[in-house]
């Protein structure tokens, strides 16, 4: 076991992580049941946070991102408990925790980790286009997720792999800076291949995102950026435009907000509504079949959330985000302006999404665990002195 757990990184650890970071894209794979893979996730997790404990400890930020934090989010989820319970909520609660007090080691290191993540993204991305394009490899994902490889490779749900995708984009834009690489880099293919694949899947707000982040934050020549967003457009054409975002011409004058929403303004008022009937306690973290009258589930991060543990448990989820925003502001002076570009962009990018999705950041954490990781090497208030070279 010394292999695994050896006092200093070693390339085992990094391709462990690696292979992690990588898998916040991969919820099935053929031949494979969905339960074995999140398992084999799990597991993997479970070996990186004893490997980062025995190895750099932990340390702990201040306030509610301390145990202390974790202990008022499990109290004001006792209220959602006492209704029904789910083993996986409390444990999509614990893991930002352990992730936020882990990853003590040289940022140097992790970064590595992350490019070699985002470039095997994006030869997935790659393949899923190239799918998308002639048909070959059309494999489908099964009743569980029932899409297809062309559509969202093999991540399941279109708009929760377009979601992920973006955490991708924002740290090769970071990374793209760190290194002032040239527009002609590998790092400008990767992020081109990326946000394409968020088209062609039709997740609207990871793909609305990524393109933000890359046209304000990419250090290219304005009039590059304008030829890549053309060629884009171009690319797409304005029918596909339409379609991504859920507008018939035929329909136009007829169609309305909820429409356009793809039926989420209705879910998301029907659940408000709901909410507002039992706002102290919720309706649980497991079955509420008071509410299976209804088909879609509320398309906003914070509602579902009231919805599951009631406004106790909202209210304390609130107070740790901005005990993030407070934690890196108060820290801000040892930052480099880049770094402060990285927070800014996944913090804000992120909670804007969090209106958009069902589940995002909070309740899927194995699919944005870049973004816990990256979140937690800029709360650290200085590097350490653990030398990068013995990880190569």
């Amino acid at each position: 076991m010394e292999i695994f757990f050896v006092k200093r990184p070693k390339k085992v650890y990094l391709f462990f992580l690696t292979l992690y970071v990588t898998s916040s894209v991969i919820n099935w794979f053929p031949l494979v049941s969905p339960e074995i893979v999140r398992s084999i996730k799990y597991l993997l997790f479970v070996y990186i946070f004893l490997y980062e404990f025995i190895n750099f400890r932990f340390k702990y930020p201040s306030g509610y991102l301390s145990p202390i934090g974790f202990l008022l989010i499990f109290i004001s989820m006792s209220f959602g408990f006492y209704s029904s319970f789910n083993i996986s909520s409390l444990i999509d609660v614990l893991m930002p925790f352990l992730i936020v007090w882990s990853f003590n080691f040289n940022k140097e290191f992790y970064y590595k980790v992350f490019y070699r993540s985002s470039l095997v993204v994006s030869f997935i991305c790659l393949m899923s286009l190239i799918s998308f394009v002639t048909g070959a490899f059309d494999i489908f994902s099964g009743e569980t997720w029932g899409t297809y490889f062309s559509q969202s490779a093999f991540a399941g749900y279109t708009t929760g792999y377009s979601n992920t995708l973006f955490l991708f984009v924002v740290f090769l834009v970071y990374y793209h800076r760190l290194k002032k690489c040239d527009f002609f880099s590998i790092e400008t293919f990767c992020i081109i291949v990326i946000i394409t694949s968020q088209f062609t899947s039709g997740g609207r707000g990871g793909l609305l995102a990524s393109l933000l982040v890359f046209s304000f934050g990419y250090r290219i020549s304005k009039f590059y950026k304008i030829i890549l967003l053309l060629l884009f457009l171009l690319n797409i054409g304005l029918e596909d435009l339409k379609l991504q975002l859920r507008i018939k011409s035929e329909y136009k004058t007829e169609m309305s907000v909820n429409d356009i929403s793809s039926g989420r303004l209705e879910s998301n008022t029907y659940y408000f509504n709901k909410f507002l009937e039992n706002p102290f306690f919720g309706y649980g973290f497991g079955d509420k079949p008071e509410l299976n009258d209804f088909i879609y589930e509320p398309h906003i991060v914070w509602l579902r959330n009231s919805i599951n543990g009631g406004v106790f448990y909202l209210l304390a989820l609130i107070l740790i985000f901005i005990n993030i925003y407070f934690v890196f502001k108060k820290n801000k002076r040892n930052k480099t302006r880049d770094e402060i570009f990285l927070f800014n962009n996944l913090f804000f990018s992120t909670l804007v999404i969090t209106f958009l999705e069902p589940n995002y950041i909070i309740g899927s954490v194995q699919g944005e665990i870049l973004y816990w990781i990256l979140i937690s090497l800029m709360l650290k208030k200085n590097k350490n002195n653990f030398s990068v070279v013995n990880a190569n």
